[in-house]
């Protein structure tokens, strides 16, 4: 168990890292960090250069990919249903919050939602270890462009940008403390 949460320590404190870097460089030079994506989105967009495709990766490799997705699934449905009892994993993930009647409730909340997020994982492993034309709508789906020309004006703004960096920073040492190990 030491290795689980040495393991998600690390990986919370890789993101945190992120996260720092992210945060800095929108509070030293919010409107730069702006222009710049800018300025490679419109390279993109004069070369037609498709950008990066995963799909021909995954296509060439759906077994063994989805074999993992139903590897990662029945590990999570272990852990929950038979390894631990409700009240281990409640102790392990639900520690620091002291009002029982919040941590009963949380704890259900997220059992529930993990145990039917590893049962459509599984179901999603399946699928694309066996048929992965099956996940063609849902890849179609999530293909689909988002523009969000807001969120540029907003961090191009000299005082929002540095906002959102001093939180990204904030959020950042909170990950980097909080994180075991």
């Amino acid at each position: 168990m030491s290795m689980v949460l040495l393991a998600l320590g690390l990986l919370a404190k890789l993101v945190a890292g992120l996260l720092a870097g992210t945060g800095a460089l929108l509070l030293w030079a919010p409107a730069w960090l702006v222009a710049r994506l800018q300025v490679l989105a419109d390279e993109a967009v004069a070369t037609g250069s498709p950008g990066i495709s995963l799909e021909r990766g995954f296509y060439r490799h759906h077994r063994v990919l989805g074999m993992a997705v139903v590897v990662g699934a029945i590990y999570i449905l272990y852990f929950l249903v038979f390894a631990y009892s409700a009240q281990a994993v409640q102790g392990l993930l639900l520690a620091g919050i002291a009002d029982a009647v919040v941590r009963d409730t949380l704890a259900y909340v997220l059992q529930l939602l993990l145990f039917f997020g590893a049962l459509l994982a599984f179901a999603v492993g399946i699928l694309l270890a066996i048929r992965p034309s099956a996940l063609k709508p849902l890849e179609q789906w999530a293909h689909r462009p988002l523009l969000v020309p807001g969120w540029q004006r907003l961090l191009s703004q000299v005082l929002y940008g540095r906002v959102i960096g001093a939180l990204l920073l904030v959020l950042a040492l909170c990950l980097w403390w909080g994180s075991p190990g």
